[in-house]
């Protein structure tokens, strides 16, 4: 009899269908995200046929692929990335569908899923007896010997870095970009490795991070300009964003106010995952992505305390 039980759970373990969500590097938000929605998911599907594992990535740059592939069913991605590179790709809608617009073309009834807003924040380190007066960036950035962090290589955090420094007009000078895991950029920052750094968090995310830096290391977010160069076509329109006051409260030398650019987060779904539900996701990954955006369910969609007829039909549509 063991050797049955052993047999039938060894063929259930391999007829199960592996639903996998590219997120982000292991410290940030997007993982926890990917996380939560994945722990929901096994926890109503445990023995129902359906899987979620989650898969680390560099970020927004690395899914846009993954998705585009089919390597991943589901993606946290910046908007402002998936406007700028990608803009076919389909986003999951609150009402669960794979939508297939990503600017301003959104049907107010069945709008595109969207999770934290995010900012972009440009760090520099603050030495003993320098009073922190507000710098230019594109000095900053000009400086030299000045060595700088864009973020890691297909991370959204780059590509926005990038971006933005093309619409302002500003290069770095060769040789002065240091590629660095985005859970790296902060420490070699405070060690001075690297001179200033840009990194994309959430706003209380970023508050957290500054809070809690090693004694003697204080960092200072680096406003971008107010305005547009001269004949550059809109920022919005040419890099994705939206420009905004950030403040960020309750750091060691008081409430920081900087001039950044945010986006939203949005979910991508794949093509195969869209084909094979018709257009659809089953309310199982809907509700479990929804509650793990909204940190909580839904009211209108809210999970039930067990689902497995919708584990099922969820494992119909993703390939064993």
């Amino acid at each position: 009899m063991l050797l049955i039980a052993g047999v039938t759970a060894t063929a259930r373990a391999e007829d199960a269908a592996y639903l996998t969500i590219a997120t982000a590097a292991p410290d940030g938000a997007y993982h926890r995200l990917g996380l939560d929605t994945c722990r929901m998911i096994n926890r109503l599907c445990a023995g129902n046929g359906l899987r979620c594992v989650v898969e680390p990535t560099n970020g927004t740059g690395d899914n846009l692929l993954h998705i585009a592939a089919g390597h991943v069913d589901l993606a946290f991605a910046q908007l402002d990335g998936v406007v700028r590179d990608r803009p076919d790709s389909a986003l999951l809608s609150e009402h669960g569908r794979c939508a297939h617009h990503a600017a301003d073309d959104i049907p107010a009834h069945d709008r595109v899923l969207s999770g934290m807003e995010e900012a972009l924040f440009i760090l520099r380190r603050v030495d003993e007896g320098d009073q922190a007066s507000p710098a230019d960036l594109a000095t900053l950035l000009r400086t030299p010997g000045m060595l700088v962090s864009l973020g890691p290589v297909g991370s959204g955090t780059r590509s926005l870095a990038e971006a933005l420094l093309a619409h302002l007009g500003i290069g770095l000078p060769q040789g002065h970009e240091v590629p660095l895991p985005a859970d790296l950029q902060i420490p070699a920052l405070c060690r001075q490795d690297v001179d200033i750094v840009f990194r994309v968090l959430a706003p209380a995310r970023a508050a957290a991070l500054l809070g809690a830096l090693p004694g003697g290391c204080r960092l200072q977010p680096v406003s971008i300009p107010a305005d547009d160069p001269p004949g550059a076509p809109p920022l919005k329109g040419a890099v994705g964003v939206e420009r905004r006051m950030v403040t960020l409260t309750g750091m060691a030398d008081g409430d920081m106010t900087v001039m950044t650019v945010t986006a939203p987060m949005v979910v991508l779904v794949s093509p195969g995952l869209c084909a094979a539900g018709g257009g659809q996701l089953p309310p199982l990954l809907r509700d479990a992505v929804s509650a793990a955006i909204r940190s909580g369910p839904m009211p209108e969609t809210a999970p039930p305390v067990a689902m497995p007829a919708g584990c099922v039909a969820g494992a119909q549509f993703l390939t064993p």
